[in-house]
């Protein structure tokens, strides 16, 4: 027994068994007390794979413990790959996988690892309900340790380029981001569930130029679809206003489902001056908030009247416009740095405190107009009150002063 103890030899051997492919190498240190045994095995897999084992396997005392030092699975045969997904409607190009396990082997099933690789491409369908479909998705995917991830970085609908997409079933999340110039964003909009505030948005603007980007995100423990929209560098202007365009517009709009967050933002210029914009919506509105200034020069080239050369200085203002059934559009003015040369009360310095509130309110697919402008010193009577009516052929207006009471009335061919 002394001597067994003590004995050592080493076997080296080349083995077929179904359909292993095994070179084994073993180690005898103390027969009886401790042995140690490691291979390597090849068995192809599915006509186009095959599977490698290397194993290390030592006995000590009463304690056997197995090592699956490494299992692979690797795609071999590219032509057999593409046969095998064309027929589950798939285009699977490379796929590899691990399993990795070190420890008892009791403990094998609740503590061995897969980690499962590959590369995706030409994949097309739809990736959210209600959304148009995207062609040509391609990228790689990976399981590892129970969680599945795809992330695609090629795809397109609709002329929408798809940046990245990230996609995980458990727990459900999702995550996209495409880019696409402003004019194709536009149309790609109004085929999705935002098209409701979307074709809204762009019945009160046009825009053009510059680039849209997008970022989706969903998950199923906040089942809401949150998407912000980024703006470059993008012009709006106005439908019944064209020469009005505010330029460079930039930032974010967010949304949580189909409304538009209150924290949705972008800046541009205006007549050479910052504008922002600040955007919501609800299920009854759509409120798009301007703010910027004006000056009596840059209003007079892109509105032409006599008025404007008894007017000088610059005018902050804030411009509400408000989509829904009855549709408002509200202007409130500071003309503190305005400078007037009109005869009477109209007069006034820079420096005078004086507001300009204006506004207009009519029903959608309506052509009358309830008007309303009112200028007032803070704390005095107003100076000047018009109300009225407007049609395409006919202005009504009541006019209210402390010096005068009267109606006018504008008939147009």
């Amino acid at each position: 027994q002394p001597l067994l103890l003590q004995s050592s030899g080493e076997l080296d051997a080349h083995l077929e068994s179904s359909g292993w492919a095994w070179q084994i190498n073993t180690a005898i240190q103390g027969l009886g007390l401790s042995s140690t045994l490691t291979g390597s095995g090849i068995k192809p897999f599915n006509a186009w794979s095959q599977m490698t084992l290397q194993l290390h396997l030592q006995t000590l005392w009463n304690n056997p413990l197995l090592i699956l030092g490494h299992w692979r699975f690797a795609s071999l045969d590219a032509d057999s790959v593409d046969k095998w997904s064309a027929a589950h409607h798939l285009q699977l190009h490379q796929m590899t996988g691990d399993l990795t396990y070190q420890g008892l082997l009791t403990d094998f099933q609740k503590a061995a690892q897969w980690h499962l690789t590959g590369t995706f491409s030409g994949l097309g369908g739809l990736f959210l309900p209600n959304w148009p479909a995207v062609e040509g998705l391609g990228g790689t995917f990976s399981w590892q340790q129970g969680k599945f991830e795809v992330l695609a970085t090629q795809g397109e609908s609709l002329g929408v380029q798809l940046v990245n997409a990230i996609f995980t079933p458990t727990p459900l999340t999702l995550s996209v981001q495409a880019s696409a110039p402003t004019q194709i964003a536009k149309r790609y909009l109004l085929f999705t569930p935002l098209k409701t505030n979307m074709s809204h948005l762009f019945q009160t603007v046009v825009l053009s130029q510059g680039t849209v980007e997008a970022t989706i995100q969903y998950s199923a423990s906040q089942p809401v679809l949150n998407t912000t929209v980024t703006a470059h560098q993008v012009d709006a202007s106005f439908p019944n206003q064209p020469s009005v365009t505010i330029q460079n517009l930039s930032g974010d709009i967010h949304l949580q489902g189909p409304w538009i967050t209150q924290d949705s933002t972008l800046t541009g210029t205006w007549l050479d001056q910052p504008m922002t914009v600040q955007l919501s919506s609800n299920p009854n509105q759509l409120l798009l908030t301007f703010h910027s200034q004006a000056s009596t020069q840059k209003l007079s080239q892109l509105y032409p009247n006599a008025l404007w050369k008894t007017l000088s200085g610059t005018m902050p203002f804030t411009l509400q416009f408000i989509h829904a059934d009855v549709n408002r559009v509200i202007l409130h003015g500071d003309l503190t740095q305005i400078e007037s040369t009109l005869p009477g009360p109209l007069s006034k310095k820079t420096g005078t405190p004086l507001s300009l509130d204006a506004s207009a309110t009519w029903r959608t697919g309506s052509t009358a107009w309830m008007l309303g402008l009112s200028l007032q010193p803070p704390r005095h009577t107003p100076l000047l009150t018009l109300t009225g009516v407007a049609t395409p052929k006919r202005l009504e207006m009541q006019v209210a002063s402390p010096d005068v009471l009267g109606k006018v009335n504008w008939t147009f061919p």
